[in-house]
Order: structure tokens, then sequence, then C-alpha cells
């Protein structure tokens, strides 16, 4: 098992960590070692075949059940994802960020309406006002 796991990107040592106690304990470490959790970039360099390890809601939904803090980077579009599971998810970390490195496209930037609904935006700074823990957005 170990071995297979090791071969994983970011995003499936995160999701793989979550499937049961026994498989979080041997990725404990990998995981500890994450700056972020990109969600939406393949951290291995060559990256994973047909973007497959982009699985935003799963990834939302596996950093609530692990809750390790481990800091959430939004690099892609996640306008599909349910509003509530969103919100929940990045204000269960103590850190989140709309990542800088892909805000850019030639010289056009993007804005956070590229990465998130309206509806998103707005229930999530609600959630930030009425929390206090958060170290940095």
């Amino acid at each position: 098992k170990h071995k297979i796991l090791t071969h994983l990107c970011d995003a499936g040592t995160f999701l793989a960590a979550s499937v049961c106690q026994d498989w979080k304990d041997m990725l404990e470490v990998r995981l500890g070692t994450l700056e972020y959790l990109d969600i939406g970039q393949c951290s291995n360099e060559e990256a994973c075949e047909d973007n497959k390890c982009f699985m935003p809601e799963e990834l939302l939904k596996a950093s609530l059940t692990l809750k390790l803090d481990i800091p959430l980077s939004i690099s892609n579009s996640v306008t599909s994802v349910d509003t509530n599971l969103l919100t929940k998810a990045l204000t269960s970390v103590s850190n989140f960020k709309i990542s800088e490195k892909e805000m850019k496209r030639g010289e056009e930037m993007k804005r956070v309406e590229d990465y998130l609904s309206k509806d998103q935006i707005e229930d999530l700074f609600h959630a930030l006002e009425q929390k206090t823990e958060m170290e940095s957005v």
C-alpha cells in the first residue's frame, strides 16, 4: 500500500488519507509538508492525466473529514461546487487563498468571479464576518 500511495499527487494523497485511519497514518508525514493544498493544479511534475485530480468537492469534503488544518488554495473555477460545502471547508482552515499564480492570463488579470460564483462570494464573506479565528485570507 505504502509504495502505491507514494506515487499520488498532493490532491490524491489528501483524498487517500480521508479513506481510512490506516492510510491517514501512512500519509500524515507527507501531508504535514504541504504549504497549501492546491485545488485546481496538479502537484506532480507530469500532471495527472486529463487533470483527473481536479475534484474540488471531494477535496473540500476530505478537508472537513481530516481536520488537519492544511491551508487551501483555489486555483481553478469552483463555481459548480455547493456553496455551503465551499464556505464550510474554507472557513474550517486557518488560512486559504485564491491563488495569485493563476490570476494572470497574459496581461489580463482574472477576477475572483472567475473562480467563485456571486453566491459563493457572498456566503463566504458572510461566514468570514462571523469568524474570528482565521489567520489570513
